[in-house]
């Protein structure tokens, strides 16, 4: 039996998470929310957490998918009553939270997952089959996750640094720069729309050992989400829609000096395969999940204090 608990049932939980957890096989779906429009007659409601843990069974895993700010002590709470925790991204906002929690986790024999869905997919697989083939005849790497507006209300369009697109979008790229090299540099080299929190696009370059980095992400005129290879030889690969969660056709574009070639990969919900695998992959790789975890949330607090200090040297 598959049992989750999902706290904060906002758009993404019930047009995401929740459909996801459906399709999964013999299932048990519990939600806190303050919510009074819940329609879903399967979803045992809570009003708050403390109910729910007092309710629940132990084998329920708790699914977080409210405001990053939220997180810590919520997965504090959960993990302390001896329930598992799977966490929206950022995870956490600083390594002090990382660390108190990891201490918990392990105190207690339980675990907790950093959900960010697009590891399941086949084009990530692909693209880091290809990366890791081709490393040293890489020149660059060029990342870009790009959006015309932001969702409508949500926790997102809090003027606060910790629903900052930094946050809610930034994190996807320094991921998966994380996850596939130890040494990195970024920097911040341009921001537009500097302190209106929900128009801001960020500009960020760096290098990968000896691969030069170009990140792009935040708010623009049109939806763009890619990740493109650029090869010494000036030959690249693009690989489209890199970071859609939903079922989607996705598309691997190839480019040398003579000819172009275009190929579709059908990736199906990676919500619902990143909740099928998650156990698996936490037994397995627990240590190496803590270690991405915490590589990521230092390469974000590192692009916030630049952001902080970013207006003062610009000027």
């Amino acid at each position: 039996m598959n049992k989750f608990c999902i706290v904060g049932l906002g758009e993404h939980a019930k047009k995401k998470i929740i459909p996801a957890i459906r399709n999964l096989k013999n299932v048990n779906i519990a939600a806190v929310t303050s919510s009074f429009d819940l329609k879903e007659n399967d979803v045992l409601k809570f009003d708050t957490v403390d109910q729910a843990i007092s309710k629940l069974d132990k084998d329920y895993i708790f699914y977080i998918s409210t405001p990053p700010s939220t997180h810590y002590e919520l997965a504090k709470k959960l993990l302390l009553n001896d329930f598992n925790c799977l966490i929206e991204k950022p995870i956490f906002l600083s390594t002090e939270e990382f660390e108190s929690i990891k201490k918990i986790a392990q105190s207690r024999s339980k675990y907790f997952f950093e959900c960010f869905m697009h590891r399941y997919g086949k084009i990530y697989s692909e693209f880091i089959e290809t990366f890791q083939k081709n490393r040293e005849n890489i020149k660059s790497l060029d990342i870009k996750f790009c959006i015309p507006k932001i969702p409508s209300n949500t926790f997102r369009s809090i003027k606060n640094i910790t629903s900052s697109l930094i946050y809610d979008i930034g994190c996807y790229p320094i991921s998966l720069i994380n996850d596939i090299s130890e040494n990195n540099e970024i920097k911040i080299v341009s921001i537009e729309n500097y302190g209106n929190y929900t128009k801001e696009k960020f500009k960020i370059m760096g290098k990968m050992n000896q691969i030069n980095l170009n990140v792009n992400f935040g708010i623009d005129n049109n939806y763009e989400n890619f990740v493109k290879i650029n090869f010494k030889n000036k030959f690249y690969i693009k690989f489209e829609y890199f970071f859609y969660g939903r079922k989607a056709e996705k598309k691997i574009i190839t480019n040398n000096k003579t000819n172009g070639k275009i190929r579709t990969i059908n990736d199906g919900n990676l919500f619902e395969e990143m909740l099928k695998k998650v156990k698996t992959d936490i037994h397995k790789n627990q240590k190496l999940i803590n270690v991405n975890i915490k590589r990521n949330i230092l390469d974000l607090e590192l692009l916030i204090s630049q952001y902080t200090n970013f207006k003062h040297h610009a000027s």
